[in-house]
């Protein structure tokens, strides 16, 4: 009977409830929403008292609401100021590039600027290149070695589709992460004639040109697993063009490739070719001491982590719970990581039942989280020590990342806050000031809805606009 109570409770909102939490309860009812699962907590932020809840203790896939765990991990765990080596040695006649887990090997302006226009893709490899002829290479007798034994080659997590693999939504995870690990396919016609090209302009596909003339603009790709073969049918109208973005297959050879390409510009001669260095799940790689030719450091942590959750990028934060694996127990695994966000979680006294976690970003369909794991880490962040980084990491409504289009103009910079996006999943926790100036920590995450994800976000965004207006 207990047991029966506290569950009626868990899916009830409040009795008594004011006028914004009848509003939220009857948008819940709405055509948009009402077959729908929903899981909503609202608390008073600073006493932590409860003032709506509906399916707060149920488990929900979360989306990208997973990234709350793991940039908070990452914080603690690494602190805002660690910073990631990159580097580049030299192993008998090869020269090996060796990968540690930054995810800004990249032409991404840093700091984080929601204006900002990204730069060269290439320019750190740039630089690298220039380090080592300037300190007098001038010939490599052997290969470029991109090396990602940082962290176990584990590319793909449980529970990511096919197509989140293909393209920038997933690409491969790698401890070696250059341009997001993507490469840009450009569509132009020039004379009637449909032109594909790589940009950077690497060879890291074999591009069959199938596109069609003087058609309409539609266009389909194809990357056969196991091969650099890209397929590209459609067509192309007199004028037309084409970005789109795909995941490289092997993250550690198209930094070698950069690498090699880039040795080449700078007057080295390399007689070898470009390849990868792994190590799989199972094996045991302990890396050798060794004077670096060249090194790049990043940004400190705190910068990547507000680019992971302003604009929830995935990779990003599947590298971070690897780097955590590895600083603290000594293994970059996605395992280990698992591990590692289980206790963090445990020492904040959120339930083991209350979450099953497969990656680090919330890419994967079999994650799990309730609303209520949730507000105990934001309320706990709140608290922490940290916790003037921790409130900048959120998107702002109406000012940028994830959030600069939402909520309306009376609603802007009341809200701070992660978003979650998946086939028939949407999500939304964090903090919210009312007109009054109270402060209010929410989760809310709906599943299995059918229709347009623009039709549910918009009724979160009804339900967040009632609580702060």
């Amino acid at each position: 009977m207990r047991l029966l109570a506290w569950l009626l409770l868990c899916s009830m909102p409040l009795v008594g409830a004011p006028r914004w939490q009848k509003r939220v309860q009857a948008l819940m009812n709405s055509p948009a929403a009402r077959l729908a699962t929903w899981g909503i907590e609202v608390v008073d932020t600073a006493s932590g008292k409860p003032l709506y809840q509906w399916n707060s203790h149920k488990l929900l896939t979360p989306a990208s609401n997973v990234k709350l765990l793991t940039t908070a991990l990452a914080l603690t765990r690494l602190g805002p100021s660690y910073r990631f080596t990159t580097t580049v040695v030299r192993e008998g006649d090869d020269l090996v590039l060796e990968g540690r887990g930054d995810a800004n090997l990249s032409g991404r302006p840093i700091p984080y600027d929601p204006h900002g226009t990204p730069g060269d893709p290439l320019i750190v490899i740039d630089d690298l290149a220039a380090q080592i002829a300037a300190a007098g290479v001038k010939q490599v007798t052997g290969n470029i070695v991109g090396d990602d034994r940082a962290f176990d080659y584990e590319p793909t997590p449980d529970g990511w589709s096919y197509e989140d693999a293909l393209d920038d939504d997933g690409p491969p995870v790698s401890a070696l992460c250059v341009n997001d690990n993507v490469i840009h396919l450009l569509l132009t016609d020039v004379g009637g004639v449909p032109k594909v090209e790589l940009f950077p302009a690497l060879p890291v596909f074999e591009l069959d040109n199938r596109l069609q003339p003087a058609g309409p603009k539609q266009v389909f790709w194809t990357r056969d697993q196991g091969t650099y073969r890209l397929l590209i049918t459609g067509s192309l109208p007199p004028g037309a063009a084409e970005d789109i973005r795909i995941a490289v297959g092997d993250p550690a050879r198209f930094a070698a490739l950069a690498l090699r390409e880039s040795l080449l510009r700078h007057g080295v001669e390399v007689r070898g070719a470009a390849e990868a260095r792994h190590v799989y799940p199972g094996e045991h790689y302990a890396p050798r001491p060794a004077t670096p030719l060249a090194t790049h450091q990043s940004p400190p942590l705190f910068e990547d982590l507000r680019v992971t959750d302003k604009v929830s990028q995935n990779l990003h934060a599947e590298l971070l719970l690897r780097t955590v694996a590895r600083e603290t127990a000594g293994h970059g695994s996605l395992a280990a990581g698992l591990d590692a966000l289980h206790a963090f979680l445990g020492g904040l006294g959120i339930p083991a039942e209350e979450y099953d976690l497969h990656d680090g970003s919330g890419l994967s369909r079999q994650d799990l989280v309730t609303p209520d794991a949730l507000i105990t880490l934001l309320q706990a962040m709140r608290k922490s020590p940290q916790a003037g980084a921790w409130r900048s990491l959120l998107p702002v409504s109406g000012v940028d990342g994830s959030l600069r289009e939402r909520l309306g103009q009376a609603s802007e910079g009341k809200v701070m806050a992660k978003t979650g996006s998946l086939m028939h999943v949407a999500a939304l926790s964090g903090y919210a000031r009312t007109r009054a100036g109270r402060e209010l920590t929410f989760s809310i995450i709906v599943n299995h809805y059918h229709g347009p994800s623009a039709e549910v976000r918009s009724v979160i965004d009804q339900m967040l606009r009632a609580i702060v207006e």
